[in-house]
């Protein structure tokens, strides 16, 4: 008698965990569709600077302008590749650099206003900016979208002013570039 419950306990447990598993894989997220079959898009992530920014010593680096000449020249390629830049001393920022044949396109949380600013911490930033003109001449700014927006602001207020710009990023490729779901986005270290 014992055992028939037992097993009836065990058979119960595993199908509940069957079912624990498979909302796991979706991330309770029931929208997530398969990328299996969908034109490939390969956008290169470039690190300016030494380290990774996963390390608080990433974001505590004040770069020259002959480093990040040197890194305009030699990592920027043609296409798509999202550039993370520290800012120091703690934190980082990241934005998606186009290259193509009439100059630089940049997407940017804060959009065009931020090759202006003149803080500390945007050294590198606007040097870097200033690199990308040197050297291609035009460099100008896709237009802020205003849903991708809500969407950063709400990630950096509840991050506590952390993570606001990749999320704009990420969805911004997720929604130009990936055109939702139509093309499969992958992500390159470089």
């Amino acid at each position: 008698m014992r055992t028939i419950k037992l097993k009836n306990t065990i058979r119960k447990t595993i199908k509940r965990n069957k079912r624990g598993k498979k909302n796991k894989m979706t991330g309770g997220n029931p929208t997530r569709q398969s990328q299996r079959g969908l034109p490939q898009i390969r956008i290169r992530v470039v690190t300016l600077g030494s380290g990774s920014p996963v390390n608080p010593t990433y974001n505590d680096q004040t770069l020259t302008e002959k480093y990040i000449k040197e890194f305009v020249a030699n990592r920027i390629k043609p296409g798509y590749q999202i550039v993370v830049l520290p800012m120091p001393p703690y934190e980082s920022h990241s934005i998606l650099v186009e290259l193509n044949e009439t100059g630089v396109i940049i997407v940017d949380w804060g959009g065009e206003k931020n090759r202006r600013l003149t803080d500390k911490k945007w050294k590198n930033y606007t040097t870097f900016i200033k690199c990308l003109e040197t050297t291609y001449n035009i460099v100008s700014y896709y237009k802020t979208d205003k849903s991708i927006d809500t969407m950063a602001c709400e990630r950096h207020d509840a991050n506590r002013g952390q993570g606001g710009c990749s999320q704009y990023v990420h969805k911004w490729i997720e929604k130009y570039i990936g055109q939702e779901g139509k093309n499969a986005i992958l992500l390159e270290d470089d």
